[in-house]
């Protein structure tokens, strides 16, 4: 057994964490690709029997895909709008 896998042997939880860049396209829509991956590997570690917490900071991109911004808003109550929506489209993703 190699360091790495004796780190993981004890583990059963894994927090994996994404951002923006990882969920969407340069468009800021989200990446169907990326999802797609994402899930399966996910999938194989809850196959080998570990808990999976999948944490995503990508909502204001996602949100600024959404409502159509090119650039990140500045104004704290456009930013909460793309924050809001993105979190939904993310949940419901």
């Amino acid at each position: 057994m190699n360091s790495r896998e004796a780190l993981f042997e004890d583990l059963r939880t894994l927090v994996i964490k994404v951002g923006t860049r990882v969920l969407c396209e340069d468009d800021n829509s989200l990446s169907e690709a990326q999802l797609a991956n994402l899930s399966s590997g996910i999938s194989a570690l809850q196959d080998r029997g570990y808990s999976v917490v999948l944490v995503t900071s990508g909502a204001v991109g996602v949100g600024m895909g959404v409502l159509g911004y090119s650039e990140r808003p500045t104004v704290p109550a456009e930013k909460q709008a793309c924050a809001a929506i993105g979190q939904i489209r993310l949940m419901q993703t």
